[in-house]
């Protein structure tokens, strides 16, 4: 008896290992990519594309220029708003503003007046305070609290420069009669733009965001395209709606981007710092 059930023991086992050969198993399938970058619980992530610190939100392709040349970028951006700052306050417009504005406002497609309405819209106060609350408070319920606190204080303090600098230089807008200002919400001085400047530092914060913490190639360049060209549109659509003049709009762009670039920096500053203090620690 002992032999016989020995014997059909053995059986079951052969024929279960058989069952579970890998010759006729299925393939396993790949796995997918995850759609967000995960996180070190312990210390800072890095950059996917080449070890950046979380701080370093400038794409990979402008770290090396940046680092090569410290303060180089915000120094030229300041210069540039400096000397355009002191151009406005002449009160006329630039040379280039006049040709520049009736060409932009000589587009005639159908499709393009109702898109630039509408995107110029979302930059009213009414409307962009609330969104960017509200990407402040999703940043921080998803654990970015750090992007959250960087995105919200930025976005504050180039709101209240804005409002300053343009009660300082005091440029008057094009003139687009009374009515047609009244009609489009405008009732503050022409320079710089508020809706650009404040669409370079959210969008372009998202558009670092996306480019840092996004994994898949296709909505990475997807995300940061779309966060771009709405700056793109939103100064379009400022000079040919005839509110601002193409100087105003440059130079809130510039304004953007220099108060985008310190804010990153001095990011990128407190986490290095924090690093260097926890590995000197241990």
């Amino acid at each position: 008896m002992r032999h016989t059930i020995a014997t059909g023991s053995s059986t079951t086992r052969t024929s279960s290992t058989r069952r579970r050969s890998p010759t006729t198993s299925r393939p396993a399938r790949r796995r997918k990519p995850p759609l967000w970058k995960p996180r070190r619980p312990n210390g800072p992530s890095t950059c996917h594309r080449e070890g950046l610190p979380v701080g370093e939100v400038l794409p990979a392709f402008l770290h090396g220029y940046v680092k090569a040349r410290p303060w180089g970028a915000e120094l030229a951006l300041f210069v540039v708003v400096l000397v355009l700052s002191v151009l406005a306050l002449q009160g006329e417009p630039f040379s280039l503003d006049v040709p520049l504005g009736e060409a932009i406002q000589s587009w005639q497609v159908p499709l393009l007046d109702p898109i630039l309405h509408g995107v110029s819209a979302i930059g009213w106060f009414r409307i962009a305070a609330p969104t960017t609350v509200a990407v402040v408070v999703v940043l921080g319920a998803l654990g970015w609290r750090q992007h959250a606190v960087v995105l919200g204080v930025a976005a504050l303090t180039g709101h209240l420069f804005n409002q300053a600098l343009k009660a300082l230089i005091e440029r008057p807008r094009p003139e687009i009669g009374a009515e047609r200002l009244a009609e489009l919400g405008v009732d503050s001085f022409a320079f710089p733009s508020g809706h650009a400047q404040s669409f370079t530092i959210f969008y372009g914060f998202l558009a670092l965001f996306i480019w840092q913490n996004v994994w898949r190639p296709w909505l990475r360049g997807l995300g940061v395209a779309c966060m771009l060209l709405m700056i793109v549109l939103v100064g379009i659509s400022r000079i040919y709606l005839g509110v601002h003049w193409p100087s105003d709009v440059a130079g809130a762009y510039c304004i953007g981007v220099l108060w985008l670039l310190l804010w990153t920096r001095g990011q990128s500053t407190w986490n290095n710092v924090k690093q260097q203090h926890a590995s000197t620690s241990r």
